[in-house]
């Protein structure tokens, strides 16, 4: 069975500001995470955006924190 959840309020961010890209070299805040089956991985928005579709078709689960830009 599926419910409804009402969200009232400011949105809450689950990322910390300790979170950031794994993309090597890169080092921004993280403002997307991606779930996957053996493990996650952190992108800043511009990482993400160039991430294949390839991979992000192999997510189980994703946060997108981008409104908090």
């Amino acid at each position: 069975m599926f419910g409804v959840v009402v969200v009232t309020g400011e949105p809450r961010r689950i990322l910390k500001a300790g979170d950031r890209c794994d993309t090597r070299n890169c080092g921004a805040a993280a403002y997307h995470r991606v779930l996957f089956s053996k493990g996650l991985l952190d992108f800043c928005h511009h990482h993400y955006d160039e991430a294949p579709d390839s991979l992000l078709a192999k997510a189980v689960y994703e946060i997108d924190e981008s409104w908090a830009i």
